[in-house]
């Protein structure tokens, strides 16, 4: 099995990170609103995803409805 330091080896970038079902939520946010839902410097940027820390609202998101923002922000839910 793994170990320890192996499940916690950073692998990947900001936008693009297992679990798979968060990763399908970013390519649903990239999709709908046409921009990344983490923005900022890498540290910043880090810090936005651990805490999943976006938004569904704005001019990008004007003509998607609540449906399609309740599923982007249930699949970027962290999971514990």
């Amino acid at each position: 099995g793994a170990s320890i330091q192996q499940v916690r080896t950073k692998a990947g970038t900001a936008n693009w990170v297992a679990p798979e079902t968060w990763s399908i939520g970013v390519i649903a946010y990239l999709l709908l609103s046409g921009k990344h839902p983490f923005t900022g410097k890498t540290v910043e940027q880090a810090q936005k995803v651990k805490t999943a820390n976006f938004v569904t609202e704005g001019k990008h998101w004007k003509g998607v409805l609540a449906d399609g923002k309740g599923c982007v922000q249930a699949l970027q839910k962290i999971p514990m």
